[in-house]
Formats: structure tokens, C-alpha cells, sequence
């Protein structure tokens, strides 16, 4: 059997947030010796998107299908992620790296069935940089490998509309969009017949915007006290 197994876990941090993940995996393919893969989602997004594809096989699943344990973490404030306690950590990049990442990682190698004390990490857009972080802080990471996709180490050079929107680290702290994700939908039918708008967050050109309506659940709303990081 070649089954696709899919599974949900939750981590609680230390600062009382309770954090989504998600196992896909196809046992009777899992490589042996092979330790699992953690992908780590970036600015405004949740994990949703890694096991989604509009024609075609997702990320998740194809990483699955080639023998590999796969996890998508939601970090704080994130997709399915939600408070375990009353006023907990705030949401921040030291929160996602020094506090979220760690947690993930020992919870995915405490459940993994690949039996690996180290696995590698794969980080999306903010997620990549998250993962920069991870490293910086963690004397001993136990990651194998990492990848990034579109992460900012440095900034030189930014898109025009995003220089814009950071131009000021109190500006930027003090807007605070709620209802993000229909807000974008409500903007498809424009975005649809002008794809370039979209290529602060996208390459249009190399991504099926077909079901863009379902592709938007991995949209969530920014965090404020992130934003006003990133502008800093």
C-alpha cells in the first residue's frame, strides 16, 4: 500500500502558545535513514498552501510520495495555532525563532517514525529568515539541512510598494488589518486580470492562478509588532 497517511499534533511553548503541526507521510515509501522535513511558513501565511495545488500533486504530498516524512508547522498566531493560556508571549521574530522553531523541532524528532535525532528544515518567504534566526540563536540546531525559498537575508533593494508600507517602524506598528484574507478575495477579480500586481508576494508567472479563491486560505493577518521589526 502506498497510502498518503496525513496527521495533526500540537506543541504548547513555554510562553503559552499551542502550535499547530501536520505529519504527511506514505510509510510503506519512507527512505530508511532518511530524517523528516519541517517547513516553516513566512509573513501573512499559514501552512495551508504546502498541501494544496490547484491541478496537480501539493508540496507535501510530493515530498511524501518520494519517501520522506513531512511536517508544516503553523507558528503563533498562525493558521490553526492559538493561545493555551490567557495573555501569552507576544508575536514577534524572536518569538518564531528562539521560542516556536525550537518547540517544533523537538516535538517533530520526539514523534517522528523515522527514528532521526536531526532533520532538516524548509522555510518559505519570512519563514527562510525565521530559520537564519533559528541558527543564529541554537548553539546546536539538529538540522541536516536547510533550505529557503525566496528568504531575505539581507535587504537591498526592496519592491517599491513594500519600501512604502515599512518606510517607518511606528506607522508600520500602527496599522493593524484584520479580515485579510477577504479582503484579498473581494480583490481577486482585479488581481486575476492583472497579475503583476501580485508580484510583491508572487511570481504570477510561474504560479496556476486558477483556484485563487481556495489558494487564499493560506492568508493571515499580519502581526503589527512584526511589522513594526521588519520596518525596523
Amino acid at each position: 500500500m502506498n497510502d498518503i497517511v496525513v496527521s495533526e499534533q500540537r506543541v504548547e511553548t513555554p510562553d503559552g502558545w499551542s502550535l499547530h503541526l501536520k505529519r504527511t507521510a506514505c510509510p510503506a515509501r519512507v527512505q530508511a535513514g532518511a530524517g523528516p522535513l519541517l517547513i516553516v511558513p513566512g509573513y501573512g501565511m499559514n501552512s495551508f498552501i504546502f498541501g494544496f495545488h490547484p491541478r496537480g500533486t501539493s508540496m507535501e504530498r510530493t515530498l511524501a510520495e518520494a519517501g520522506l516524512e513531512v511536517w508544516s508547522l503553523d507558528l503563533r498566531a498562525q493558521g490553526r495555532s492559538r493561545p493555551a493560556r490567557d495573555r501569552p508571549g507576544p508575536v514577534s521574530l524572536r518569538g518564531y525563532a528562539a521560542i516556536d522553531l525550537p518547540a517544533a523541532v523537538e516535538r517533530v524528532l520526539s514523534a517522528t517514525a523515522t527514528g532521526a535525532d536531526r532533520l532538516a528544515l524548509i522555510g518559505a518567504s519570512l519563514g527562510g529568515s525565521i530559520a537564519y534566526a533559528y541558527l543564529a540563536l541554537r548553539p546546536e540546531p539538529r538540522l541536516d539541512a536547510l533550505v529557503t525559498m525566496g528568504a531575505p537575508l539581507r535587504w537591498r533593494g526592496t519592491h517599491p510598494v513594500v519600501r512604502l508600507a515599512f518606510g517607518s517602524p511606528r506607522v508600520a506598528a500602527a496599522v493593524r488589518l484584520k479580515h485579510t484574507r477577504t479582503l484579498v478575495r473581494a480583490a481577486l477579480p482585479l488581481l486575476t486580470r492583472v497579475p503583476r500586481l501580485l508580484s510583491m508576494y508572487m511570481n504570477a508567472a510561474t504560479i496556476d492562478l486558477s483556484r485563487m479563491h481556495e489558494m487564499t486560505r493560506t492568508v493571515d493577518d499580519p502581526s503589527p509588532n512584526v511589522n513594526r521589526e521588519l520596518a525596523e
